[in-house]
Parts: structure tokens; C-alpha cells; sequence
């Protein structure tokens, strides 16, 4: 779908909604159903959407009311709250006050969904839906992906000449500083500074960039082969310390977005954690956020 316009803070507007986005290498289709006066995409997606033959859809459609389902209640946040059927995954959106204006739902067995929205939450003043408000497009990934295709990850993403180094940590831990420092000496490339998604593939880890950044908008759609496990911590000075296997997983399992709720979700996760880190070495990285940091890691 081309994109007409930018629209206020650097959004695209599309007259209709059929956009295909390829994250993490599964490309999920969202089309509307019914009459719409446009929608508004994030300038973040636009170098994930594509034209490639999606794997699964998402029908979105306007609704006057979303009602919570009545099935077991498996977990809830702030924002959203989820329900479980057998393969069936319901996800209903609600704010601060717990009035629900969107539901998600998902058969995990074929990855095939809809998502209805209630008109007067979430359409501008122009009547435009935006798709990538949060969270729908990040909840769509998290249950395709887990448990059995990949994770997505708390972490930025370079790839440094044609090797993906990962540093990962919750907020505050230096992901972003550490991305502004490899741009400001303009070496490598910046998949994401806050979500990454992993994979494997022929026997090894493959990372790809999202769309979901953080500080910096500057994001990627391309992947490349994960050869560095950084957890990041602030120090005084630069150092590596290694970490144990069963720590790594430990430390690792916080930075991940997983489906917790889920057992198999849960187990597959640990089982991928444990398969990383029995390949590739797990680092802490103390750094102090100056151009030091940069110079210490290309010199090991």
C-alpha cells in the first residue's frame, strides 16, 4: 500500500488498509474490513512493510462496543488483559480506567486473527485509525513468534561489520547510550536500541531489527548472524566479566518478552536461552558512556 502522506508526528497516511510487515522474517498481513477514511502507520514501519506473501492475517474492523470474552482469564496488565480457549488467544486493550477499546484475537494453531477496535478511542480527529498503536502490533509478534519460532528481546542491536553484537538490559541500562556511541563514530549498522527479535537458523542465532526502538528512531529491518552476548551495567571503567551458563539464562530470561502465562511458551523460552548461551559466551559489559566503550570492544 503506498503511503500518501506524512501526517503529524511523522505518521503515514494510507487511504485504505492492507499493509504487509515483515519483522523478524514472519510477515503478517493487517486489512480492513468495512469503509474507512484512512489509517495512520508509524514512520518507524515503513521499512518493514512489503509486498511478500504474508504467512498469516489480521483482519481489523471497527465495532460500537468491545466486550471482554467470556473464557479463563490467563493474564493481565495495565493495558491489556488476555484470555485463553485451546489454540484461541483474546486479548482485550483497555486504559487506566479499565474501559476496554480494543480486542486482539488470535488462533495460535494457524496464526489467522482480527482485531476490532472501538471508533471513538481510537480515531483521530480526522477519523484515521493508527495501526501501530501500541500495543497491537507487539502483542500480534510476541504470540506468533513464542512458542516455537523465535523471542523477542529487551536489547540493541549493531551489526558490526557483517557480526550482530546484542546489548541487553531493562530500561535505564545503556542500551540507547550505547547505540548513539557506535553511530557518533559512524561504524556499523543500527538494527533497533530497544527491541530485537532472535531466531535460529542452520544450526546458529540470527538477530533482526524492529520497529519498536527506543530513544532513537533510526531502525533497520536486517538481520544478521548474533555472534555477541553483552548484558550491560554501568561502571566506572570499561571490563568483560564472563558469566555462567545458568546465570546468563538467569539474566537473560529478564530482558525477554515472553508469554509467561503460557507453559509451552515458558518452556521453549528457557529452552532457547539455554541453546544460546551454550553457543555463544554471555558477557557483562560495565562501561562508562563515552567513546572508550567502543574502542575496548573492538579490541577484543
Amino acid at each position: 500500500m503506498r503511503a500518501l502522506e506524512g501526517v503529524g508526528s511523522g505518521d503515514l497516511l494510507l487511504p485504505g488498509l492492507d499493509v504487509r510487515l515483515d519483522i523478524g522474517s514472519r510477515v503478517v498481513r493487517y486489512l480492513n474490513s468495512g469503509q474507512s477514511s484512512g489509517y495512520r502507520v508509524a514512520r518507524a514501519y515503513e521499512a518493514f512493510m512489503c509486498t511478500t506473501e504474508p504467512e498469516c492475517s489480521i483482519v481489523v474492523r471497527a465495532v460500537n462496543s468491545v466486550d471482554h470474552p467470556r473464557w479463563p482469564l490467563v493474564a493481565r496488565s495495565r493495558s491489556w488483559t488476555q484470555y485463553n480457549l485451546d489454540s484461541q488467544v483474546a486479548v482485550v486493550l483497555h486504559g487506566k480506567d479499565a474501559v476496554p477499546y480494543g480486542a486482539l484475537s488470535i488462533d495460535r494453531a494457524t496464526g489467522e486473527g482480527a482485531f476490532s477496535y472501538a471508533a471513538t478511542f481510537l480515531l483521530d480527529e480526522a477519523s484515521r485509525f493508527r495501526l501501530t498503536r501500541y500495543p497491537l502490533v507487539e502483542l500480534t509478534y510476541l504470540h506468533l513468534l513464542t512458542p516455537h519460532r523465535g523471542l523477542i528481546l529487551h536489547a540493541c542491536g549493531l551489526c558490526i561489520e557483517d557480526q550482530g553484537f546484542l546489548f541487553l538490559g531493562k530500561s535505564g541500562a545503556g542500551k540507547s547510550t550505547m547505540a548513539r556511541l557506535w553511530m557518533e563514530r559512524g561504524l556499523g549498522t543500527l538494527l533497533c536500541d530497544d527491541r530485537i527479535i532472535i531466531r535460529q537458523s542452520d544450526g546458529g542465532y540470527v538477530m533482526f531489527g524492529t520497529p519498536w526502538h527506543g530513544d532513537i528512531p533510526a531502525v533497520s529491518p536486517a538481520s544478521v548472524p548474533l555472534s555477541r552476548l553483552y548484558l550491560l551495567a554501568h561502571d566506572t571503567e570499561c571490563r568483560l566479566t564472563p558469566l555462567r551458563a545458568s546465570d546468563a539464562v538467569s539474566r537473560l530470561m529478564s530482558c525477554v518478552f515472553t508469554t509467561l502465562w503460557d507453559e509451552a511458551g515458558l518452556v521453549f523460552t528457557l529452552e532457547f536461552l539455554r541453546g544460546l548461551v551454550q553457543r555463544l559466551e554471555c558477557y557483562e559489559l560495565g562501561f562508562t558512556p563515552g567513546p572508550e566503550a567502543v574502542d575496548f570492544l573492538l579490541e577484543q
